[in-house]
This record gives C-alpha cells, sequence and structure tokens, in this order.
C-alpha cells in the first residue's frame, strides 16, 4: 500500500528519488592556487556527486589535473583567453548523459542504476553585460525545449 509520502502530485505514484549532493560556483578561475585550495575543502566537507564549476578560466589541459587530482569524471567548455569556461564534474557511480555543451552551457541528464533518466542538470554561464541577457534566455528556453535521451 502506498503512503501519502509517496504520492507526487495528483495521481503520480513514484519512488522518492535519493539525495544527491551538487556543487555549483563562479570560482573566479582555477588557474589561482587559493582557488583550487577552497575547492578542494569544499568537495572535502560536502562530499558532492556532482560539481559544476562556472569562470574556471582554464584549457582542457588544467581542467584534466583538476579530474585526476579529484578522482571525478568531467567535462569542460574551454575558457576564451582569460574569461569564462565551464566545467561538470562527477562521481564515477553517478550516470551522467551528456546532451550538449558549448561556449556558456553544459546540459546533461542524471539516470539511475537501471539507466532510467531521473532529472537533467543544465549549467549556465550567463552574458554580464545587461544587453546581451536576451541571449542568455533565448538559450534556456531552447534547453527547456530539449528533450535528453539515454
Amino acid at each position: 500500500m502506498y503512503e501519502d509520502s509517496d504520492v507526487i502530485g495528483i495521481g503520480c505514484w513514484a519512488a522518492l528519488p535519493d539525495a544527491m549532493k551538487i556543487i555549483a560556483w563562479s570560482c573566479q578561475g582555477l588557474v589561482y592556487p587559493w582557488t583550487v585550495r577552497s575547492l578542494n575543502e569544499l568537495i572535502w566537507l560536502h562530499n558532492p556527486a556532482l560539481v559544476f564549476l562556472s569562470e574556471t578560466k582554464c584549457k582542457k589541459h588544467k581542467c584534466d589535473i583538476v579530474k585526476q587530482r579529484f578522482n571525478m569524471f568531467g567535462v569542460n567548455v574551454d575558457s576564451k583567453g582569460k574569461e569564462r569556461g565551464l566545467i561538470l564534474l562527477w562521481l564515477k557511480d553517478v550516470n551522467v548523459i551528456l546532451h550538449s555543451f558549448l561556449e556558456s552551457h553544459i546540459n546533461a541528464g542524471i539516470a539511475n542504476a537501471d539507466g532510467i533518466l531521473g532529472w537533467r542538470f543544465t549549467g549556465i554561464y550567463g552574458h554580464p553585460k545587461a544587453n546581451q541577457r536576451g541571449d542568455t534566455w533565448r538559450l534556456l528556453r531552447t534547453l527547456r525545449g530539449a528533450s535528453i535521451h539515454l
């Protein structure tokens, strides 16, 4: 028999998802030793399953070093000079299905152990200039409409 706590919405019966810790941080540059130390402390304290960093200001080589240091898998979007840059890191037991990753976003699905898509993760780097923020909103609307498949 189902308990009231098993009901999600009206007439929708589903297993409640397991909790997952996520860190999302505009780190202002993985090129700085103090940033990497701070990230190390955050990961040690919170033991997240996913870590999304924006403003990494670094290229693939540095991001690969960070992945190895924290024993995580991941994908990165290179910086443009000393601006921007994104990275999504995850633990080996997290089933991440990458859908798209470009200059200003990483879009992925997170599946359970059975391979059933549970939810979507989208990390965005929004335009800092007010006159370009419309581009960020258009991207969000586009990503909302994009389905993620296994």
